[in-house]
């Protein structure tokens, strides 16, 4: 999780008075990360309904390039998109990265309140790794979503590796005691067993 604010977190452990002071350091640490940050010159940043995302842009080129960088991955085209955001009626936000006209980056968001928190949920995160400072602008922009709509907390779920290799400890993000566990079962002669508990293979998100 990273978080940007601490009013309603401390006040749910009845220590809310310590909330000015925390928003302070938080601020102030958070600031200092962007400002050592990688350069994001060129590349800007945009929030969508996922609606009027799909409509707008050619997702499909893009899936196809991200594709390419991924051994194992689901079928996000762009059908699945438009079922698996439309069919619980939940109002999910596209954060999209881009470089000119061509899309290099997104991330799908919702709003929760774990344990009362007011958050965010970023439920998925694509970059195109020919992009090295995509993540960096797209932090961004969730920041400036949740400003927006009050959340204090951006939190995900994803493997260690892949957390990892996103080194998201530069942007903020802080590891939690949670752990999801992950049932996987072979369907096909053709899959290599020591390839499906390998988490380097996978890159699934909550």
């Amino acid at each position: 999780l990273m978080p940007l604010r601490a009013n309603a977190l401390l006040a749910s452990r009845g220590v809310g008075v310590l909330a000015p002071m925390a928003n302070l350091a938080l601020k102030a640490a958070l600031g200092i990360l962007r400002f050592l940050g990688p350069r994001t010159e060129g590349l800007k940043v945009r929030e969508w309904d996922w609606k009027d995302f799909l409509d707008d842009q050619d997702y499909a080129g893009f899936l196809q390039q991200w594709r390419l960088q991924r051994r194992n991955s689901l079928e996000k085209n762009e059908a699945y998109l438009r079922w698996r955001l439309g069919f619980q009626g939940v109002d999910y936000r596209i954060v999209s990265a881009h470089r000119g006209d061509k899309l290099v980056g997104l991330s799908i968001l919702r709003s929760c309140r774990p344990d009362g928190v007011p958050s965010l949920a970023l439920m998925d995160v694509m970059t195109l790794e020919s992009e090295p400072a995509v993540l960096s602008v797209l932090v961004d922009g969730w920041r400036r979503l949740a400003a927006r709509t009050g959340e204090e907390v951006v939190l995900t779920m994803m493997s260690e590796h892949h957390a990892g290799r996103r080194s998201l400890w530069r942007f903020g993000f802080v590891r939690t005691p949670a752990v999801f566990s992950l049932i996987l079962k072979c369907l096909s002669a053709k899959a290599k067993e020591k390839v499906l508990p390998d988490t380097t293979h996978w890159d699934l998100m909550w």
